[in-house]
């Protein structure tokens, strides 16, 4: 679903992933009205979207 191109090959920091996470969330809550943190967990659940901590550490796993 998103993309994060190039952070395959970058370090990152904590609050980085917490900013990539913030837009994530953001975008849940503003495509499907809703307002609690769980509920935004469970719809990445049902659309299989992963954070983006697990996303970019599957992107690493795969580049090296």
């Amino acid at each position: 679903m998103f993309t994060y191109y190039g952070l395959d090959a970058c370090p990152i920091t904590k609050r980085q992933y917490q900013s990539l996470n913030y837009v994530l969330y953001s975008s849940f809550r503003k495509i499907f009205n809703i307002n609690r943190q769980d509920d935004v967990i469970d719809y990445m659940t049902v659309f299989k979207c992963l954070s983006a901590e697990k996303s970019v550490f599957n992107r690493k796993y795969k580049f090296l």
